[in-house]
């Protein structure tokens, strides 16, 4: 009599839902990676025995990604080569070292959108050279199409030797060791769930057929475990729960193709129930998996409750731990590289920032904001468009300090429908006004204009024929008015003349020429101490205090004006009931 189990270990490193984690992290761990033990016990001689076979499965060890909005979203690659080498080689190495050599197995597609991420899995490998990784490509949804699954055989035949020479751990009694297992095969599709088990139920076949010849339990070992019907059974049963087990916990339904896995043959029923889990799978990566993401996140400690106040609308992923610390990074490394490029040779730099701004000119409110770069230096302010991703410097505008006017301090408030949003002291900023008749545009392509750049991230000058139309009309309807009424009492005169003076002042104000910018919100999602960061307000406060100090007008009340940029009151003004209404909207469908 013998037993058949099975055990798997997840990583809880990279843990989490099907979309919300892909690919691999700084330290080189993968999401999705699960080790998978098949233990055979067995007495002999009153003597117990105990028998094991490990592989392993991980997503692609490379940056990459997939937004949840598509039932076949394309993959995109993330980071830089440097990046992804190191993390790529960081993985492998802690591979070899916990488990020996490694048999490299990719089921993702040759051709189409799974080839943007299997493609740079193979240059990768090839580029590290390692002997200790055995690279093989079997591409599962050409070989098995037309329900041709007994195809996999193939897979599983031509990797036979490698598997014999990898052994297996035997072990008897509590003293003796007859063989130990010196490598495994790692397998991975896109997900690691439905083809990869498969796949991996055949590798284990081979490696039980095996065990068993060796252990003599088996009268036929040329047929192996089909010779005995009902242990098979149990055998595809095992393998098929293991499947639809990690499914669950990864994707919130059970493994596609499961009637193979469990019967050997593939039919039109199972392909019905495989249609019906995608579906379901679907509506699980849009609506559900951000919050049991974030649930996950927060149990393992890698967030603060933070996590659930901060839902980003564009993608609905839940950010991966240490994601803050990268961006601190990021940020800094955007500082340095936009200094070495724009700040002039005989300048020095004595501070550097990242700042929201609106990529429209001359306005406060905008539709996008960027993250410019803004640089300080003893004669001049420079504001640079960065590219993140490139990492370069798309263009730059240098103000020398002496045409600033003055600076207008205060709360920065977009939107009042939220408490993190109505926040004075992390929704905080100001208007630098200057004179434009010397400030310096510089594109990427080298070219200098002290002229007017109409784009979309650097606003210049100001268009005047609005603002004047705005004027003159003002003016006109003031002139019919007094002479409609010349009959009135000087007060009325007065009063109009105040209007208009008002009015007057509220148009030259919107004439000067200023750029707009807003702190940015550091720790949103609680990874950093209170001791490594500051409110929106203290950093706007010391950025700004530093520009008048640098300018000599620290002491000046007329340069350093504190007055909101739009108040809290403006906001709930903006804000209209179908914004509000909107937003109850969105937040009881995610909910």
């Amino acid at each position: 009599m013998f037993f058949l189990r099975e055990l798997k270990s997840l990583n809880s490193t990279l843990l989490g839902m099907r979309y919300q984690r892909r690919g691999v992290n700084e330290q080189g761990q993968v999401a999705n990676f699960v080790e998978t033990e098949q233990i055979i016990i067995f007495n002999r001689d009153e003597e117990p025995h105990v028998a094991s076979f490990v592989q392993t499965r991980g997503s692609i060890p490379i940056f990459w990604s997939q937004s949840p909005y598509s039932l076949h979203p394309i993959p995109t690659l993330d980071r830089d080569e440097e990046e992804n080498d190191l993390a790529f080689k960081r993985h492998f190495t802690e591979q070899v070292r916990l488990y020996g050599k490694q048999i490299a197995v990719n089921l993702t597609e040759l051709e189409g959108r799974e080839a943007i991420v299997g493609s740079e899995y193979r240059r990768h490998v090839e580029h590290l050279a390692d002997p200790n990784i055995k690279y093989v490509e079997f591409d599962f949804h050409r070989e098995t199409k037309g329900m041709r699954f007994e195809n996999i055989s193939r897979l599983s035949t031509s990797l036979r030797n490698d598997l014999e020479k990898f052994a297996h751990f035997w072990e008897a009694g509590t003293d003796t060791v007859y063989c130990k297992q010196s490598g495994v095969v790692r397998t991975n599709c896109m997900d690691c769930l439905d083809r990869t088990n498969v796949v991996q139920s055949a590798f284990a076949r081979i490696v039980l057929n095996l065990q068993l010849m060796r252990f003599g339990i088996t009268e036929f070992p040329d047929e192996g475990i089909r010779y005995y019907e009902q242990f098979e059974v149990i055998f595809n049963h095992v393998w098929a729960n293991n499947g639809d087990m990690i499914s669950r916990m990864y994707a919130g339904t059970s493994a596609l193709k499961g009637d193979f896995t469990r019967t050997g043959k593939r039919n039109i029923t199972g392909m019905m129930n495989d249609a019906s889990n995608s579906l379901a799978r679907m509506y699980l990566n849009t609506v559900k998996d951000f919050w049991r993401q974030a649930t996950i996140d927060y149990v393992l400690g890698y967030h603060k409750i933070e996590i659930f106040r901060h839902v980003p609308k564009s993608t609905l992923m839940s950010a991966e731990p240490g994601v803050e610390r990268r961006m601190v990074k990021i940020r800094m490394d955007a500082i340095e590289v936009s200094s070495d490029i724009v700040i002039e040779d005989d300048e020095r730099k004595i501070a550097g920032w990242t700042l929201l701004s609106p990529n429209e000119p001359q306005k406060r409110r905008a539709k996008k904001f960027e993250e410019k770069v803004v640089l300080l230096t003893e004669a001049a302010l420079y504001i640079c468009s960065y590219n993140y991703n490139l990492e370069k410097v798309v263009q730059f505008k240098r103000i020398p300090l002496d045409t600033i006017t003055s600076i207008q301090v205060g709360e920065y408030i977009l939107s009042s429908t939220t408490p993190v949003s109505r926040d004075i002291n992390q929704n905080y900023g100001f208007l630098l006004f200057y004179d434009p008749n010397r400030e310096l545009t510089r594109l990427n392509t080298g070219s200098i204009r002290n002229q007017s750049l109409n784009d979309l991230n650097i606003p210049t000058t100001l268009t005047m024929t609005n603002n004047s139309r705005a004027s003159s009309s003002s003016s006109s309807s003031s002139s019919s008015s007094k002479s409609s009424n010349s009959d009135e009492s000087d007060d009325n005169d007065s009063v109009i003349e105040t209007k208009m003076r008002k009015n007057n002042k509220k148009n030259e104000q919107e004439q000067r020429t200023f750029l707009a910018f807003k702190g940015v919100r550091y720790n949103v999602l609680g990874e950093l101490s209170d001791e490594e960061i500051k409110s929106v307000r203290e950093q706007v406060m010391d950025i700004t205090n530093q520009i008048a100090s640098v300018c000599g007008r620290e002491n000046d009340s007329q340069f350093l004006v504190q007055k909101p940029v739009i108040s809290l009151e403006q906001a709930e003004d903006t804000d209209g009931i179908f914004k509000k209404m909107g937003l109850k909207i969105k937040k009881a469908i995610w909910i």
